[in-house]
């Protein structure tokens, strides 16, 4: 019997998102290294309200983009039947483009919320990786 849950995929393997995984990479970066520099080397406290803002922003703009996701389990039989054939097609079309196009905002949320998760770490573990690091950092100047 053929384990649902753990089976393999059938049909042909996606490759792997290069390009996704580099702009998510330089994305978080980015952002990660703005704040690091603005909070620790220029003491500019404020700038993580910034950071929350735009992480409130671009997911709240995310979900209303794709209509609060309402319609994301809908097939033809479940749309209304006095609808025509191309009205609906149309309908999923439209979702479906939707979801598409709103891709890009998932490359300001997913670095925005590593950013914020990277400085919760630092504020709890940070003197135990400052301790740990110590020599590089005296070598760099830092």
């Amino acid at each position: 019997m053929r384990n649902r849950y753990f089976a393999p995929p059938d049909g042909p393997k996606k490759p792997f998102p290069l390009k996704l995984f580099l702009i998510l990479f330089i994305n978080t970066v980015v952002f990660f290294g703005a704040y690091c520099l603005l909070v620790m080397k220029w003491n500019i406290n404020w700038i993580f309200w910034i950071y929350y803002g735009l992480l409130a922003a671009s997911g709240l703009a995310y979900v209303l983009y794709n209509r609060g996701f309402a319609y994301d389990k809908l097939t033809e039989h479940n749309l209304p039947a006095d609808w025509s054939a191309e009205k609906k097609k149309e309908f999923l079309a439209t979702r479906d483009r939707r979801k598409k196009n709103s891709k890009w905002i998932l490359t300001l949320i997913i670095p925005l919320c590593l950013t914020i998760f990277f400085d919760v770490i630092y504020l709890f573990w940070g003197d135990f990786f400052t301790s740990l690091f110590a020599p590089i950092l005296e070598v760099l100047g830092l």
